[in-house]
């Protein structure tokens, strides 16, 4: 098993869609140095994924959440209120609508942020949004062809 053999694994990529079994489970808990995970959007909202990642890895600071998913995710405020020390936030999903208060609730919530690519997400960007992603070091809002 993974977690056997690099239990100081620094960043773990779980690549599918396919609901994980209760030996990923537990192997996940198993890494002592695990610092960030890209997961599929399906998993993160429909699976214990996050609540285990909040309790075992309080200091997860890396999150990546891929694929296509045709719905609103309304999981801003669990992101925010389990991964507090998140520097690195990259949601490039293409055709999911985030809007202007959820990503103004990662910029406020956030503190660690310093990594914001939510460029397949945001279909509207105002003022408030320029002003308090300035602080970051990386941030990507928009698809290029959306730039006006």
């Amino acid at each position: 098993m993974v977690s056997e053999r690099l239990p100081n694994l620094r960043y773990l990529s779980y690549p599918t869609s396919k609901e994980p079994g209760k030996i990923f489970r537990s192997a996940l808990t198993n890494f002592k140095s695990l610092k960030g995970i890209a997961v599929h959007i399906i998993i993160f909202i429909t699976t214990e994924i996050p609540s285990l990642l909040s309790t075992h890895f309080p200091d997860l600071s890396e999150l990546k959440l891929f694929g296509e998913p045709t719905f609103y995710c309304s999981g801003t405020e669990m992101i925010c209120k389990s991964f507090p020390k998140l520097r690195k936030l990259e949601m490039p999903l293409h055709y999911l609508r985030i809007d202007t208060s959820a990503v103004l609730m990662f910029l406020n919530l956030l503190e660690h942020l310093e990594y914001l690519d939510i460029s397949g997400c945001v279909w509207w960007i105002d003022k408030e949004i320029i002003e308090k992603a300035s602080r970051l070091k990386d941030v990507y809002l928009v698809f290029p062809d959306r730039l006006t």
